[in-house]
């Protein structure tokens, strides 16, 4: 159930990150806001979902190395935000770039954030079953 939890929970901070750079966006080009906050939030979860499966599984397969698991974050964040910015006729290299940025600079802060919390949390739990196993001997 926890996985679970923590997918929804990935998702809905993507579509909630989505959801402001393109509601942002389309009100600072004179577009339709509501097209780009139901836009931005679908990509932003397509992404966030995506980015959140590659991370754990980089950074299961090289557990010593998070930067590695960062790295590919910011390429999928990147690569999908210039993705979907194709799809939706959005010039390149501006604002297309500048999206690509901002959707880089809130990504990364939220998969960092998230990875100190599961960090923290692991250390804890590690903590306690030391202390478990101590107290049993």
């Amino acid at each position: 159930m926890g996985v679970v939890r923590d997918i929804v929970k990935v998702l809905l901070i993507s579509a909630l990150i989505g959801l402001c750079v393109g509601a942002f966006f389309q009100a600072f080009t004179g577009g339709s806001v509501l097209l780009g906050m139901t836009a931005g939030s679908v990509a932003g979860a397509t992404i966030g979902f995506f980015s959140n499966i590659c991370f754990m599984l980089v950074y299961i397969t090289f557990r010593k190395r998070p930067p590695l698991a960062f790295a590919v974050v910011m390429l999928i964040i990147a690569l999908g935000t210039h993705a979907f910015n194709l799809y939706w006729d959005v010039p390149f290299p501006l604002p297309g770039l500048c999206i690509i940025a901002v959707s880089e600079v809130f990504g990364i802060a939220a998969t960092a954030l998230l990875f100190r919390n599961y960090s923290l949390l692991n250390r804890k739990l590690k903590g306690k079953i030391e202390d478990l196993g101590k107290s049993g001997e």
